[in-house]
């Protein structure tokens, strides 16, 4: 038990030194003229003895850390200064070509730095080679039905992951989906999840004592402590994602529903290109269509995707999904009498 402790904490360790040197790497790589071990210290809120020690890291990592020697002050200024790596064509044009699917994180601090890569690209390019990426580029889109606009909250989502990176507990302003009035939410954040449109913070809540997935978009302000905390030894995020559709789960102990749905032919062949669940078995029919079986414990979030097939799915089993079917069928259907 004290060697696994201890191994948590070396652990926990190692993280929260990784955090640090990262942001003392993005800070001397954005310097243009460097700084001195003084002007660090004040940005970190580190100690010039604990710089220097990251400095021997960075360089032990191979990281072009450059000192140079102010001919004015005659105090010694940092700076890292990258050499420009060698990309082919379509390695750069992979880059470019990327900039629709990373729309999710505009507004944060990874975004910023990816319009700073693309800029670079197209100074890289004259002027007819620009116009060739541009309309090959024309050629693919991201649609955005349904999608989350995370513009306005892209400093939330830089403050969670930094609340991750250093496991610092954080007090989120936060709205319920079956409430009007945001109240504060203290939680332990683990990981952030990009499911169906939308950014979700996967967290320890403190209210409830339990695992809970929080929408980004019912968050209006997020506010690290000074408290740290442990994520749990044995907490995976595939793993805790394994039981659940997309984003929706029930607890570990709730009941594991064998699901059967029956799939028309018209519909089969979409069934058949996607991947479902990981316990997910297919079973052709002899008319085209196909018997999907799954095993979870979410209902509700299984209810909702069947509906959306229309006639072309039908519910075998179990009967509790059964039910749920023909009541949300009942009461759509009450909606249009006249």
């Amino acid at each position: 038990m004290n060697e696994k402790m201890n191994e948590k904490m070396n652990e926990n360790e190692s993280n929260a030194t990784f955090t640090k040197q990262w942001r003392l790497i993005q800070l001397l790589s954005l310097s243009k003229n460097g700084l001195t071990l003084e002007e660090i210290a004040q940005k970190t809120g580190q100690n010039q003895r604990t710089i220097q020690r990251y400095f021997a890291l960075l360089r032990e990592n191979k990281i072009p850390l450059i000192e140079e020697r102010d001919k004015t002050t005659g105090l010694k200024r940092y700076k890292i200064t990258w050499s420009t790596p060698h990309f082919t064509p379509d390695e750069l044009l992979a880059i470019y070509m990327a900039r629709p699917f990373l729309q999710p994180m505009a507004g944060t601090s990874q975004w910023e730095a990816m319009q700073r890569a693309i800029d670079k690209i197209r100074k890289s390019f004259g002027t007819k080679l620009l116009q060739h990426l541009d309309q090959h580029g024309a050629s693919f889109a991201k649609t955005k039905f349904g999608s989350s606009n995370y513009r306005n909250k892209g400093g939330f989502i830089n403050d969670l992951i930094e609340a991750i990176e250093k496991r610092q507990k954080t007090v989120l302003l936060y709205t319920k989906a079956k409430e009007n009035t945001p109240k504060p939410l203290k939680i332990s954040p683990y990981a952030l999840v990009y499911d169906d449109g939308s950014w979700y913070v996967i967290a320890h809540s403190h209210e409830r004592e339990a695992i809970r997935h929080l929408k980004v978009d019912r968050i209006s302000e997020v506010t690290l402590t000074e408290d740290t905390f442990e994520k749990p030894a044995q907490f995976s995020l595939s793993d805790h994602l394994s039981d659940s559709l997309g984003i929706f789960r029930e607890s570990p102990d709730a009941k594991t529903h064998r699901v059967k749905i029956l799939f028309d032919p018209f519909c089969a062949k979409t069934i058949r290109e996607k991947h479902w669940h990981e316990s997910e078995r297919y079973a052709e029919r002899p008319d085209g269509g196909v018997l999907l079986e799954l095993r979870v414990k979410e209902l509700g979030m299984l209810k909702r995707w069947l509906l959306s097939f229309g006639r072309h799915a039908k519910v075998l089993a179990p009967k509790e999904l059964v039910g749920m079917i023909r009541k949300e069928v009942a009461d759509v259907g009450k909606l249009y009498e006249e």
